[in-house]
């Protein structure tokens, strides 16, 4: 994770891409997803290291907590 912003309702995080599992993706993406957890939002914070489980819709990739939480589970 490179960056996280806030803009409104919404939290977008710039990351920095390692093993693509699926489709073409740049070497930097900004991921977006609801700005709290009760809207399904998943807290990036600047510096983690995670499996993301990105949807492309409308030109933007989004993510939901309840896909990252099944994802990073340890």
């Amino acid at each position: 994770m490179l960056r996280v912003r806030h803009d409104g309702g919404r939290l977008y995080a710039d990351i920095e891409t390692g093993r693509i599992l699926k489709g073409v993706v740049p070497r930097v993406v900004e991921v977006g997803t609801a700005n709290n957890s009760a809207a399904c939002g998943y807290p990036f914070k600047a510096g983690q290291r995670l499996t993301v489980g990105a949807h492309l819709s409308q030109q933007m990739f989004s993510v939901s907590s309840c896909a990252m939480d099944a994802l990073n589970r340890r």
